[in-house]
C-alpha cells in the first residue's frame, strides 16, 4: 500500500495444476479488484478490473531547444565506443500529450499527460527514470496523491526486446510473485533518443469499473493495553502475560490451514514469520498502539525485594563449576568444566525461560471469527535484569518500555566521553599541619574530592535486558537499577600538576580518627584509620619522602608511616603497626610476589596454586573467605590457639582441598585407585587408612589368622548393609553378602606392604594369576545370619571371602587340587575389576564377569590349616 493512497488488493490465485506458462497465469498477476480508503480502513467503493486490450496514441516531445535541453544516454555515460552510442543523448525532460483525452480519461487510472524530469541516478533500468512534476496546465502536481513515475521495467526471464517502458506509482525492485501496480504500457519497441517528437501506442491491460453495490462492512473488534496501565510485579508474574492486543475478525467457512480450529495455539519463534505474513492484513492496527517508547516504572513487591528479585524461573542459577587436571608435557594444565549433573536441567531451564512476546491465535467454529492475541511480558525481562545486578542491600527500582517501531540500528550511537573541568569550581582552604601552601587550582581540585568523599552522588547500576519481534517491528525491554553509594572518584589532572600533593592534602583533612570510631568494620575485617597508597614498586620511597616534606602533623602528632614494599615486609609488619600508621604505602607488585601468596594461604589454611589463571582465581577467592573466618577468630578470647589449630589441619590435609573430577571413563586399575581415593577423601583419613591395612591383608595368612582369631567387635571393618539380603534356595542358611567400601590394593601394593617372600619366590604362572585376581577382587563380609546383618555368625567368627568361591582359596591359601568350591571365576583382564562403593559413585559400574563352571571337588565346610 502506498502511504498516500492506501487500498485494498484483490487476487485470483490459478488453479495448481496449470502450467507455468498459460496465458491465464499471467493474467491474474494483478488484483482482480480494489478498495480505496478514502476516510478510514473500511470505507470506500470496490472497484472491479476487466481484462480488455485498450490502445490510445500518445506523443512524446522533448522539453528546450538545442544541446541545452540534452544529455548523455546511459550508452554514453558508460563510455560504450560504438558509434551509434559514443555521442548518443536524450532529453532531460519529456512532455506527454494524448490524442484523444476523453477516451484517455475512461480508460487510465491516473493523468499519465504532463511533464517529466530525467533522474538518471535512481537506479532503474538502463537510468531511465522520469518523474511527473507538472500536469498537462503546466501547474505542479497535487502532492495529496502518489507521485507517478516513468520508466524501463525489464522483464525476469524474457528478451530485452520485450521490455517496455511503464507508468506506475512505484519505482521499487519487486520480488518474485508480486505484482508492480501499472497504470499503462508503451510499445516495447519505443526507446528513449534525441528526436524532438515521437509518436507511440500505449496499451492498458485493464480497465476499473466501480461496483456502487459493495460496501466493506467492518467484523472485527480490537482491544488495546493503556499506557497508563500498573503493573505490579511479584515472583509469579513472570509466568503470564500481559495481552496488549486482541483482535477477532470473520474468516468465513474455509480459513487458512494455519489457523487451529476450537483450540487455542502459541505460535513460536520458528513458525512466527509464517503465521505473522498471514495475518498481515489484520494487525496493522498494532502501527497505530499509543506506546510512547518510555520508561514506565512498576512497583516490586516487598517478597521479591527481600530476594534481591531473584527469580528461578527466569534468571536459573548456573552450574557449579569444577576442575579437571589435565597431563600436559611434563606438567598439568588445570582447566574448568562445569557440573554435568547441573549444566543439563539448566539448559533447560534457559530454554523453557517465558517469552518477552507470545502470540496465541485461534479460530472459532460457531461464530467462524478468527482471534488474535498478543501478550507482552515485562516481568520476566526485570527479573533477568535483577539477576546481574550485585547483591547489595540497597532496593531495586524496576520499569519497562515498549517501543512498537522499532528498527534494528547497526551500530548504537554512544555519546562521546569527556571529563569535566574544576576550572569555575570555589578553592579549598589550605589543609592544616602542612608544611607548603597548595596553588589555587591545587585547592579546586582539593575541594572536588573533599565533595567526593562527603556527599558525593549515588552511582546507578542499571541492567537492561531487551526481547524482540523483527516481524512484529516490536522491542520490549526491561530495566533495573539499583543506586550505591561510592565515595572517591579519579582525579585525572595532567603530569606535572601536584596530584601526590593534592592527594597527601585530602589525606591531611581527613579526621581518621574521628572516622574509624564513628564506623563499624564489617564482618571478618578489623577497621584500621591509616589511609592505603598503592604505587609502583620503585615510587614507594619517593611517597615516604612525598609525606615528609609535605606533611608536618595529623591531628597533633606527627605522620606515621608504614611501607610494605616487598613479601618479607610482613613478617616484620603487626597489625599494631598497622592500627598506629597514618599511610599505609604498598607496592603494585607484593600482592603477586610470591612470599606474600605463601602467607595468604598459610593462614587462610589454603593451598595456591603456582600458575595464574581461572583455577588460582578460585583458590583465591576461597583463601579471602578463610581469611575472613580467620580474623574473626583472633577477635575472640583463645582464639589463637583455635586459628593455630585450623591452619595445622589444613596443612595436614592439604592433598585433600584440591578435588579434581574426571573426565574420561576409567577402566581397570585406574578405576579401583579413583574409587579408593575418593572413599578417603569422604571419610576420616585415619580410619581409612587402617581399613585398607586390613583390606591388604587378605592374601596373607597371618592376616587370615588375625582376623580368624579376633572377635567382632574388635574387627576394624565397620560392616554397613547396602544390598538387601537374597535367600537363595538349598539346605541350610545361606551367607548374606554386603559390600563396604573398601577394595584390595594392587598386587604391587600387596608386596610392598606385606613383603611376602613367598609371593615374591613365586614363579608357577598358575600361582601368579591367581594372585592377580585375588588382588582386584572386592572384600565381601559374609554373615551366617540372612535375617540379621549386625548379629555375630554362628561360629562366632567373622569371616572375609571374596567374591566368588574360587577367590576364597586363594585367600586361605590352598591350591588347585586343595580347592573348596564348585565355581569360580576365571580370570580375564584388569579391566574387569568392579569396585563397589557403599557411596554413590557418579563413575558408570563394568559389567560383571561371566562365571564359567568348574568341576571341583566336593564342598569342605572345614578351613584348611596352613600344613594342609
Amino acid at each position: 500500500m502506498h502511504p498516500k493512497r492506501p487500498e485494498w488488493r484483490l487476487f485470483a490465485i490459478p488453479e495448481a495444476n496449470m502450467h507455468a506458462n498459460n496465458p491465464v497465469r499471467r493474467m491474474l498477476e494483478p488484483p482482480v479488484a480494489r478498495s480505496l480508503c478514502r476516510t478510514g480502513l473500511l470505507v470506500g467503493s470496490w472497484d472491479l478490473a476487466v481484462p480488455g486490450q485498450h490502445e490510445v496514441k500518445i506523443v512524446i516531445s522533448g522539453v528546450g531547444d538545442g544541446p541545452d535541453g540534452l544529455t548523455d544516454s546511459w550508452q554514453k555515460s558508460l563510455g560504450l565506443l560504438d558509434n551509434k552510442y559514443r555521442e548518443k543523448t536524450v532529453w532531460q525532460q519529456i512532455e506527454i500529450e494524448v490524442d484523444s483525452p476523453e477516451t484517455s480519461a475512461q480508460i487510465f487510472d491516473r493523468d499519465i499527460t504532463g511533464v517529466y524530469t530525467y533522474l538518471p541516478k535512481c537506479g532503474t533500468a538502463c537510468n531511465s527514470l522520469h518523474k511527473r512534476i507538472l500536469d498537462s496546465e503546466g501547474d505542479a502536481v497535487d502532492s495529496r496523491e502518489p507521485d507517478l513515475y516513468f520508466f524501463l521495467d525489464s522483464t525476469r526471464t524474457r528478451d530485452g526486446s520485450w521490455d517496455q517502458f511503464v507508468f506506475s506509482t512505484s519505482m521499487r525492485r519487486y520480488e518474485y510473485d508480486e505484482c508492480r501496480p501499472i497504470v499503462a504500457k508503451l510499445d516495447p519497441q519505443w526507446r528513449q533518443s534525441d528526436e524532438k517528437s515521437t509518436r507511440v501506442t500505449c496499451r492498458v491491460d485493464w480497465v476499473w469499473v466501480q461496483l456502487d453495490d459493495i460496501r466493506s462492512q467492518p467484523d472485527s473488534l480490537y482491544g488495546v493495553l493503556s499506557n497508563e496501565e500498573n503493573i505490579t510485579i511479584d515472583e509469579d508474574s513472570c509466568a503470564k502475560a500481559q495481552a496488549l492486543l486482541t483482535c477477532s475478525v470473520y474468516l468465513g467457512d474455509d480459513p487458512s490451514p494455519l489457523w487451529p480450529i476450537d483450540c487455542w495455539l502459541e505460535i513460536d519463534k520458528l513458525h512466527e514469520r509464517e503465521y505473522l505474513r498471514l495475518m498481515t492484513w489484520m494487525l496493522q492496527r498494532i502501527r497505530n498502539v499509543s506506546h510512547d517508547a518510555q520508561w514506565k516504572t512498576v512497583e516490586l513487591s516487598e517478597s521479591l525485594q527481600k530476594r534481591h528479585c531473584h527469580c528461578e524461573r527466569c534468571a536459573p542459577t548456573p552450574p557449579a563449576i569444577l576442575w579437571y587436571k589435565r597431563e600436559k608435557g611434563r606438567g598439568s594444565d588445570i582447566r574448568a568444566v562445569e557440573d554435568s549433573r547441573q549444566a543439563a536441567p539448566f539448559e533447560r531451564a534457559l530454554k523453557a525461560r517465558p517469552t518477552a512476546f507470545q502470540i496465541h491465535v485461534q479460530y472459532s467454529s460457531d461464530d467462524k471469527h478468527g482471534k488474535v492475541v498478543i501478550g507482552i511480558n515485562p516481568a520476566t525481562l526485570i527479573h533477568q535484569a535483577a539477576s546481574h545486578l550485585p547483591p547489595r542491600p540497597s532496593p531495586i527500582e524496576a520499569a519497562w518500555r515498549l517501543d512498537t517501531s522499532y528498527t534494528p540500528l547497526p551500530l548504537i550511537a554512544k555519546p562521546p566521553f569527556t571529563i569535566p573541568s574544576n576550572r569555575h569550581d570555589e578553592p579549598a582552604e589550605q589543609p592544616e599541619g602542612f608544611k607548603l601552601n597548595l596553588r589555587p587550582e591545587q585547592l579546586r581540585s582539593l575541594k572536588w574530592m573533599q565533595h567526593q568523599e562527603d556527599t558525593a552522588e549515588p552511582f546507578i547500576e542499571e541492567e537492561i535486558c531487551e526481547g524482540t519481534s523483527d516481524h512484529l517491528g516490536w522491542r520490549l525491554e526491561g530495566r533495573a537499577r539499583k543506586p550505591v553509594s561510592v565515595l572517591g572518584g579519579v582525579l585525572a589532572d595532567q603530569v606535572g600538576y601536584g596530584k601526590t600533593a593534592i592527594m597527601l592534602g585530602l589525606i591531611a583533612t581527613r579526621n581518621a580518627k574521628r572516622l574509624a570510631k564513628e564506623r563499624h568494620a564489617p564482618p571478618g575485617k578489623i577497621l584500621a584509620k591509616a589511609t592505603c597508597v598503592i604505587v609502583p614498586a620503585h615510587l614507594v620511597l619517593q611517597w615516604k619522602g612525598e609525606v615528609t616534606k609535605f606533611i608536618k602533623l595529623i591531628g597533633k602528632h606527627s605522620p606515621k608511616v608504614v611501607t610494605l614494599h616487598q613479601g618479607s615486609d610482613i613478617n616484620s609488619t603487626t597489625v599494631e603497626d598497622i592500627l598506629d600508621a597514618d599511610i599505609v604505602i604498598v607496592a603494585s607488585s607484593m600482592p603477586n610476589s610470591e612470599h606474600y601468596l605463601d602467607n595468604l594461604g598459610s593462614f587462610a589454611g589454603v593451598a595456591l596454586p603456582n600458575k595464574a589463571g581461572r583455577y588460582f582465581n578460585a583458590r583465591l577467592d576461597e583463601a579471602h573467605k578463610k581469611l575472613a573466618s580467620q580474623v574473626e577468630l583472633l577477635q575472640k578470647e583463645g582464639g589463637v590457639k583455635d586459628a593455630h589449630k585450623v591452619i595445622k589441619g589444613a596443612h595436614e590435609n592439604a592433598s585433600h582441598q584440591e578435588h579434581f573430577v574426571q573426565l574420561k571413563r576409567l577402566k581397570g586399575r585406574a578405576y579401583a585407585e579413583a574409587n579408593e581415593e575418593k572413599s578417603k577423601m569422604l571419610k576420616n583419613p585415619s580410619a581409612d587408612r587402617e581399613r585398607s591395612d586390613s583390606a591388604a591383608a587378605g592374601p596373607s595368612k597371618s592376616s587370615r589368622s588375625a582376623i580368624k582369631e579376633s572377635e567382632p567387635s574388635k574387627n576394624p571393618l565397620t560392616v554397613r548393609p547396602v544390598l538387601k539380603p537374597v535367600q537363595r534356595t538349598g539346605l541350610g542358611p545361606q551367607p548374606t553378602r554386603t559390600f563396604i567400601g573398601v577394595s584390595l590394593p594392587t598386587l604391587k601394593q600387596v608386596l610392598e606392604r606385606e613383603n611376602l617372600s613367598g609371593i615374591k619366590e613365586a614363579s608357577s604362572s598358575k600361582s601368579r594369576g591367581k594372585r592377580r585376581l585375588a588382588a582386584r577382587r572386592s572384600v565381601i563380609v559374609d554373615s551366617d545370619d540372612s535375617d540379621d546383618l549386625t548379629s555375630e555368625p554362628s561360629s562366632g567368627k567373622s569371616h572375609l571371602r571374596s567374591s566368588s568361591q574360587g577367590s576364597q582359596d586363594e585367600y586361605q591359601g590352598g591350591s588347585d587340587d586343595d580347592s573348596d568350591t564348585e565355581e569360580e571365576l576365571e580370570p580375564s583382564s584388569e579391566d574387569d575389576v568392579v569396585v563397589i562403593s557403599d557411596e554413590e559413585s557418579d563413575v558408570p559400574r563394568r559389567k560383571k564377569p561371566v562365571a564359567k563352571k568348574v568341576a571341583k571337588k566336593p564342598l569342605n565346610p572345614v578351613l584348611k590349616s596352613e600344613d594342609n
